[in-house]
């Protein structure tokens, strides 16, 4: 971390390896599962959660469990299922 003008000069002197910038990453995956019914998850197909209604999840928590690739397009699809579903949703209740 760099917290002040002479770490910055040490870094620019220095000659760092590659061992120095590994760096650890993870995706939060299933905190908040997506599942048919509340006994086996928090959110429903629709991304609401369960008993909480208008309270949507639209990310990463709503992937069952995790998978053997980067989860990116996975949760890219997932979150713009939600908002078209959310977008049908409020198109439904303007027109009722």
């Amino acid at each position: 971390m760099l917290r002040s003008t002479a770490d910055v000069e040490r870094l620019e002197a220095s000659t760092p390896r590659a061992i120095d910038w590994l760096l650890t990453a993870f995706h939060p995956l299933g905190t908040c599962r997506m599942a048919l019914g509340s006994d086996r998850g928090v959110v429903s197909p629709s991304h609401e959660v369960f008993g909480v209604p208008g309270l949507y999840i639209a990310d990463g928590s709503v992937v069952p469990s995790a998978a053997a690739v980067n989860p990116q397009v996975t949760i890219m699809a997932l979150a713009t299922r939600a908002a078209d579903l959310l977008a049908d949703r409020l198109t439904a209740a303007r027109a009722a």
